[in-house]
């Protein structure tokens, strides 16, 4: 026969979270986010250091202002 009362649900439940209390399974479950995220950005970087992707980034921006600036200009002397 099963008790019913509050303290034998709070027991049960803590036998099913294999005797985790929420507080330590929220923790665990916030580092398990946390921890793969940091890795990812971490390795990210990495590779966009490695084969040079930010120095290609801010290479094409820069072209495409200069185009942007020439086109201004060009569109000003068929104004004229």
């Amino acid at each position: 026969m099963r008790n019913n009362s509050k303290d034998s649900f709070i027991t049960e439940e803590t036998t099913m979270l294999g005797g985790l209390s929420f507080q330590e399974l929220f923790v665990m479950f916030f580092i398990s986010l946390v921890i793969p995220v940091v890795l990812l950005l971490i390795f990210r970087e990495v590779v966009c250091w490695y084969w040079k992707i930010n120095h290609i980034v801010r290479t094409l921006d820069s072209i495409n202002s200069h185009l942007e600036k020439l086109s201004a200009a060009q569109t000003l002397n068929r104004e004229k």
